[in-house]
């Protein structure tokens, strides 16, 4: 296990992201940005629901069309 601070400028085959509910305010864009574009291959991101709507709602704020691109390309979010 790797902290997503430790993993930037790195990439994995597969990568797991697990976000609890005590953390999710703690997940900014730009951190959640971070661990989903580690992955090279494959992504799972562990969350309840509750948590993914907050998280997600936070990140559409800030979207740009290279996020965009990027999810739906590579993660088909």
């Amino acid at each position: 296990a790797v902290s997503i601070h430790k993993a930037q400028g790195l990439e994995y085959n597969s990568v797991k992201v697990v976000i609890a509910n005590e953390t999710e305010e703690m997940v900014t864009h730009n951190i959640f940005y971070t661990a989903i574009t580690r992955a090279r291959e494959k992504l799972k991101i562990y969350w309840s629901q509750e948590t993914e709507k907050k998280i997600l709602a936070n990140f559409e704020k800030k979207f740009n069309n290279r996020d965009v691109s990027l999810l739906r390309e590579k993660f088909n979010l």
